[in-house]
């Protein structure tokens, strides 16, 4: 056994110490967080001290020895004729210093032919930093491509924290394209005025077959696509039933195309929960549009508690649907609202939903509502033949139309709650800059002693005033107990803790108000925390083994800092991995390389003052 476990530990210690960082830097060190000297590319580029210049310079010098767990850390500056990077070394991490900090501006020079990296590795992951005006018409490589980034034949992608904007001025696609072959997630940041009112661009598109796209807490704002191209914010075309795209916690503001201002769906398995969906437009030509907001050509699309608010047309066309226009002219359609809300949307045909079967052909409609609010206008549903349409709990909206065969309302009833998403916020628009908010990666609560701690950790912040802290005991009624200075705008992770010394008997909820300094408000779910106290202080808040890096990915949040040790076991008690860790009060992050191992639940054990914290992590 001792033999196993320095065998395991010499291995986890090979992968970590075989695992580079790189650095580049501009030419000062004004707001820098990674480097201490300017950069240089006669430089080795390995040390903070030693920054390359330009990044290009970087990949051209080590492209023979990067390999997986290396990190490309970029520090703050504006980085010029950075250009048609073509990657595809696994598992590599470009790192900026924040989107605010990091930016990749290639001022709309050269021909249009530039973008900023094509991705056809796996586990790249690019993240905290601004990527802008590029000019790419979309048929640099691979043969289709975005003006940022195109990622193709590639899993385990992660653009966390990218901010998107200004790119497309010679038109061309989205600013980032996925195409076939690739699981990518998009966390955080925004696309941006891509590129607003001159050009076709628009924001994102899922383009092909065997995609999985998931876009968490993304803002898509003042996309633009000239003409009869639709999809401003997301465009979902050329693929199928394994196209599949799913959106959460994600704001649509201002996007506009000629159908489908906000998204269009031409084919594949589209996901939208808890995203606000307002102010779009559709228009730019002279015939008839679909879906001020979205329109669905084909695919089926499942909308949940989300709100679709004052999208409309631009222009003097007829606009079919000011919310969401259906015409099956790509594929059959199959779309449900659960818990969804429609007010202020305005079309010439249907104000919230507009329905109309290609042709009278085989390709059928079929939408099916629960609990959803719609509007009170005379023309809320255009139903001209949809095959089905039936809503429940959904009240009584008005229906225009030939509406055959009829909608059917199974119960009138009004729905009993409506959806109120937080999603991100924006400030600003395209002329003035655009500033998005807050960023929280976590809330916690915790017993300690005779008070319950609280603890957040924020990755970026906007505009960022302080927070209240507040308190209730039922859940419902909730009143402050206190306050603390944000730290106004910020790229990096920040960790907050409030104390409150007067803990209901109980346990109480509390939750945080995040103001800003315009006075303007978000508030954020609320957490339940109980008084009775562990010995421990401390709680495995998370944790994920990524089979595919053989990283472990762990969350330890404590009340009060000390060494601790941590085991991983499998499920005969053999010993995977031992560490001993020095936790910090408050949130701690780990992501620890191990060994592969066979499929299994293994168990992970946390030693913190003479007390063992346990979480069962499932390896697959």
């Amino acid at each position: 056994m001792k033999a196993f476990l320095m065998m395991v530990l010499f291995v986890f210690a090979f992968v970590k110490a075989n695992s580079a960082i790189y650095y580049v830097n501009d030419a000062s060190v004004t707001g820098d967080v990674f480097c201490t000297a300017v950069g240089n590319n006669a430089n080795n580029g390995t040390s903070a001290s030693t920054p390359k210049l330009t990044l290009i310079n970087l990949l051209s010098a080590y492209s023979t020895v990067l390999t997986t767990g290396d990190t490309i850390k970029i520090d703050a500056g504006t980085y010029n004729n950075e250009e048609n990077i073509d990657f595809s070394k696994a598992g590599v991490t470009f790192l900026g210093a924040g989107p605010s900090l990091t930016i990749f501006d290639d001022n709309g020079a050269g021909t249009a032919t530039n973008f900023f990296m094509y991705i056809h590795a796996n586990n790249v992951t690019v993240k905290n930093m601004t990527i802008r005006e590029y000019e790419n018409n979309g048929s640099q490589t691979p043969g289709h491509s975005g003006q940022a980034i195109t990622i193709q034949n590639a899993t385990g992608v992660l653009l966390e924290n990218i901010i998107s904007s200004y790119n497309g001025q010679s038109g061309g696609n989205p600013s980032i394209s996925v195409l076939s072959n690739s699981g990518v997630t998009i966390r955080g940041g925004g696309g941006l005025c891509n590129i607003w009112q001159t050009q076709y661009t628009g924001g994102v598109e899922a383009y092909g077959t065997n995609i999985n796209l998931t876009i968490e807490n993304y803002v898509f704002a003042y996309n633009f696509k000239d003409g009869a191209y639709d999809g401003g914010g997301l465009l979902i075309s050329n693929g199928d039933a394994t196209t599949i795209v799913s959106v959460s916690n994600c704001r649509f503001y201002g996007n506009d195309a000629s159908d489908g201002g906000a998204i269009s769906q031409r084919c594949g398995v589209l996901t939208v929960t808890d995203c606000i969906i307002d102010n779009n437009y559709a228009g730019q030509v002279s015939t008839s549009v679909y879906g001020g907001a979205v329109r669905i050509t084909g695919g089926n699309a499942i909308y949940t508690n989300t709100r679709f608010l004052n999208n409309t047309k631009s222009g003097t066309t007829t606009l079919r649907g000011g919310a969401i226009g259906l015409y099956s002219s790509d594929n059959a359609i199959d779309l449900t609202l659960n818990n969804c809300y429609f007010s202020g949307n305005s079309g010439d045909e249907g104000d919230d939903i507009y329905a109309d079967k290609y042709m009278s052909g085989a390709k059928t409609i079929n939408v099916h509502a629960v609990n959803t609010t719609f509007s009170s206008t005379s023309d809320a549903i255009y139903n001209k033949d949809a095959e089905h349409i039936h809503l429940k709990d959904c009240g009584d909206p008005a229906v225009a139309g030939s509406n055959s065969p009829a909608v059917f309302k199974e119960n009138t009833t009004a729905p009993s709650s409506t959806p109120n998403p937080t999603t991100p916020t924006l400030t600003g628009d395209c002329s003035t800059g655009i500033t998005l908010p807050v960023e929280l990666t976590g809330f916690y609560g915790m017993c300690s002693e005779d008070k319950t701690e609280l603890y957040w950790q924020t990755a970026s912040e906007t505009n960022n005033h302080y927070f209240i802290i507040q308190k209730s005991v039922n859940g419902l009624d909730f009143y402050p107990v206190g306050t603390i200075d944000g730290s106004g705008n910020s790229n990096q992770l920040i960790n907050y803790q409030f104390s409150d010394n007067e803990p209901a008997a109980e346990g109480a909820y509390y939750r945080l108000v995040q103001v800003d300094f315009d006075g303007a408000t978000a508030t954020l779910d609320p957490i339940f925390v109980s008084n009775k106290c562990n010995n421990a202080g401390v709680e495995i808040t998370s944790s994920y083994y990524n089979p595919e890096t053989h990283l472990l990915q762990i969350e330890i949040v404590t009340a009060k800092s000390g060494i601790s040790r941590l085991t991983l076991t499998d499920y005969l008690g053999r010993i995977l991995l031992a560490e001993v860790m020095n936790l910090e009060e408050g949130i701690n992050n780990f992501s620890i390389a191990i060994p592969e191992i066979n499929p299994s639940v293994c168990l992970l054990i946390l030693q913190h003052n003479n007390v063992n914290k346990t979480r069962k992590v499932p390896v697959f």
